[in-house]
């Protein structure tokens, strides 16, 4: 349906679209959980005032006598800032703190232990990334560190379980080398597809920041 639709509709198509979970949306809006699940499983409809909630959440506004569908007309701004709020609010809870997000929306980096340390994650090129970024006062510094993990590299990869991308291309003034790792994905993908990036980039964070997190402050003192 691309010219509006039954409010119902819309807003079941809005909540898929967004790829937000049922339980971010019901803390957002101050709707129950219980009475979002219910609703997108066809088991009961929504009270006005709940309906009301969730439409201003969304964007959703009469245009000529009809609803206008919110999902197909989110920018990718819109998109990025759905997807993220509750992997931010997750990642708090893993002791990540301090996030900070790029102009364009698609990364988010975070603190975990040293100062010098970073966490990130990023959606390009159809490719979501997970990172540990080392980002000491200068380039020097940066290299020494990345010299002496590289000397680990066999032992860290296989702790934490996969091989990982050492990027070696100091992509910024300050020369601030990262170690990611890759998934296929884009902020355009599925409801279903963004949980599973959503939970991938958790895992993944929490994983390099098990692994990475005991050797890093032994290397700078």
């Amino acid at each position: 349906m691309s010219q509006g639709g039954s409010l119902s509709e819309l807003l079941k198509r809005a909540i898929a679209k967004s790829g937000l979970s049922h339980n971010a949306i019901a803390k957002a809006t101050g709707v129950q959980r219980a009475s979002i699940d219910r609703f997108m499983n066809g088991e009961r409809t929504l009270q006005l005032d709940n309906a009301d909630a969730l439409a201003a959440y969304f964007g959703l506004t009469l245009k000529g006598g009809k609803m206008s569908p919110a999902g197909e007309n989110l920018t990718n701004q819109e998109r990025y800032d759905a997807f993220f709020q509750p992997l931010v609010a997750e990642l708090l809870q893993h002791s990540f703190t301090r996030p900070r997000t790029g102009n364009s929306w698609n990364w988010y980096k975070f603190r975990c232990g040293p100062s010098w340390v970073r966490y990130g994650t990023a959606f390009a090129d159809n490719r979501v990334r997970a990172y540990i970024l080392i980002a000491c006062n200068t380039a020097s510094e940066n290299a020494t560190i990345l010299n002496q993990l590289e000397t680990r590299r066999h032992q860290i990869e296989q702790e934490f379980g996969e091989q990982l991308n050492w990027d070696f291309q100091r992509d910024t003034i300050r020369q601030e080398p990262r170690i990611e790792v890759y998934r296929p994905g884009s902020i355009e993908d599925d409801a279903q597809t963004l949980e599973e990036i959503r939970a991938w980039i958790i895992d993944h964070l929490c994983r390099l920041r098990d692994v990475f997190g005991p050797i890093l402050p032994e290397l700078r003192r």
